[in-house]
């Protein structure tokens, strides 16, 4: 699994610190690390969020987040996006608290990838 930029940019104990401070404030909201999928970055074609931190509704549903997204870098009809956590694809009607349960990090972030693919045509 490839290390995220943001776990790069801070120690472990800053991170768990930060999502701590987080949770306690907002204990009904998940903090998540969304980064570009590192296979994508080459790409000048795939846009890059502004942010990698965010903090969202824990019954938000991973759909509803990669609308989010979607609407965040104004992506093309014609691309697909897809969720990516712990190397694997999420499920779209998930919620994020679920998925925060089962597979944050030890920091107490989630961390997701999103990746793109073409679609029709």
């Amino acid at each position: 699994m490839n290390k995220f930029k943001f776990q790069s940019n801070f120690t472990h104990q800053e991170r768990l610190e930060e999502s701590i401070r987080v949770r306690t404030k907002h204990p009904s909201k998940v903090p998540v690390i969304c980064e570009l999928h590192p296979k994508d970055c080459n790409n000048a074609n795939y846009p890059i969020l502004d942010k990698s931190k965010y903090l969202v509704n824990e019954d938000l549903t991973v759909a509803q987040f990669m609308q989010v997204i979607r609407n965040k870098i104004k992506l093309n009809q014609n691309v697909a996006i897809f969720i990516l956590v712990n190397g694997r694809m999420a499920s779209a009607s998930q919620t994020m608290n679920t998925m925060y349960s089962r597979n944050k990090h030890t920091d107490g972030f989630l961390y997701i990838y999103y990746s793109f693919e073409n679609v029709f045509g």
